[in-house]
Formats: structure tokens, sequence, C-alpha cells
């Protein structure tokens, strides 16, 4: 089910982190998917004007680590524990990039997502698979401080 919240949760989670900075939007969640777009920026290239090889892995994470933690993000943490890329074709700069992100499996502790990114005539660019721990319990005395952590690679807590 689409919660309005979602959107404005993901825009001020990732305010001031590597994300934001390349403009990741997330633009649907349902119960089956999770689509976002992004603009190739400068700064996501690499020396040869594409888009940089890290970057489709670092967002498929993100997007996962995201989409296992949105639905109980009051009572649990994620981390992502593994990304697997295959780069098809490159992107560049001033693309609108698709990424969409389905589960193969979402198991009590362990979801697997495979997340698709897309160029702007639909072609896929790369395509990742994804396992993000999930069902960490917070405790009272350990609060994830959501204002500086970053979904599936930051473990920090206050």
């Amino acid at each position: 089910m689409f919660d309005p919240d979602m959107i404005a949760d993901f825009s001020a989670r990732y305010a001031g982190t590597m994300v934001g900075l390349l403009g990741v939007e997330v633009i649907e969640f349902t119960d089956e998917s999770l689509a976002a777009a992004m603009t190739v920026r400068p700064i996501a290239l690499n020396s040869q004007g594409f888009l940089h090889g890290g970057i489709s892995p670092f967002v498929a994470e993100t997007l996962a680590s995201f989409a296992s933690l949105y639905p109980r993000r009051q009572t649990h943490q994620v981390a992502g524990v593994s990304v697997y890329s295959n780069h098809l074709q490159p992107a560049r700069l001033g693309e609108r990039l698709t990424f969409r992100v389905r589960p193969h499996r979402c198991g009590g502790r362990l979801h697997v997502w495979s997340v698709e990114m897309l160029g702007p005539d639909g072609r896929a660019l790369s395509v990742s698979q994804v396992t993000v721990a999930v069902d960490i319990k917070k405790s009272d005395d350990q609060k994830v401080d959501e204002k500086s952590s970053s979904l599936g690679t930051d473990s920090r807590v206050s």
C-alpha cells in the first residue's frame, strides 16, 4: 500500500548524504516494488564521461535497504550485506535513470532484492542483486540516530 509520507521520509533521511547529492528520489512504492529516479550529474561521472560503475550498486543497495526498512522503521534496523551488479550499457551525463526494485524473497531476517537501472528509453543499463539483513531490533538504550544514519551502510547508534 502506498504511503504518501514515504517520499518525504526518504528525502529527509538522505538530505545531506551522497544519495541527496546524486539527486535520487523515490517516485513509487507499492507492495510489489519501489521505483526511484535520478538524472546523471557531473559528480557521478568517471574519467571517461560515463556514469561511474560504483554508482549503480550504491544506489541499488540504498533503495533495497530502504524498501526493507520503511514498513518496519519504528522497530527495526537493516543492513546491506551483499550487492552484486552487472553493467550492461553506459549512462551519460544528463540522462534520466529509473531504478526498479523488486523482491526475490523477503523472509524474516534476510531480504533479497533485484534492482534494474533503466535508461531513458527503458533499456536495462545495470542489474543488481542486493541482500539486506532485517529484524535487528532496536532496544530502548540503543536508538538509531535517524538524522545521521545512512540506511543499509551505517550502523551508528546513539
